[in-house]
């Protein structure tokens, strides 16, 4: 089965960009993410024309209610919390879910990791046990991994603002 990296796509540059995130401890302990309350809510940068991407990766990986429901087809078992993005300027606010995905140290030996970045990503597939999404656990830095039959669903149902990187598997 193919895997690939999911990150939102940098042509979006309008997309909702989230200020003072920083300060919340409980986002940037992101193995913590479960002790995040339910609903949270985020100023986002004024600006004009803002495009609202199914799919956010900074400060961390928010999808749609739309991503949401695709992901939910295929594992019932993934928690989300909710996440409010206010644009109090331009008086617009949307909706997106932060899904707790499991960790999985899953890199092949094959990969090559420099001062925290996956600078080669093989993932090792006895390790990675067909799950459907997850997160690489083996570095800090925050690694989305979706198996091809979910990214086919998101893409037939024409997600705006994903960008791809095919990932090699090591047998």
């Amino acid at each position: 089965m193919k895997y690939f990296l999911i990150n939102k796509d940098r042509d979006f540059i309008t997309a909702p960009d989230i200020i003072d995130w920083y300060e919340d401890t409980k986002l940037i302990g992101e193995k913590n993410l479960h002790k995040l309350e339910n609903r949270k809510v985020f100023k986002i940068r004024e600006q004009k024309n803002i495009v609202w991407t199914d799919i956010i990766s900074i400060p961390n990986f928010f999808v749609t209610k739309k991503v949401k429901a695709i992901i939910e087809k295929y594992d019932k078992k993934i928690k989300f919390k909710q996440i409010i993005l206010l644009d109090t300027k331009n008086e617009q606010a949307q909706i997106y879910y932060l899904p707790l995905l499991e960790f999985i140290n899953c890199l092949s030996d094959k990969s090559e990791v420099i001062r925290n970045t996956i600078t080669k990503c093989v993932l090792d597939e006895n390790k990675i046990r067909n799950k459907i999404i997850f997160r690489i656990g083996d570095v800090n830095k925050r690694y989305i991994v979706a198996r091809l039959d979910l990214i086919e669903s998101m893409l037939r149902r024409n997600i705006r603002g994903i960008d791809l990187e095919e990932i090699d598997i090591d047998n």
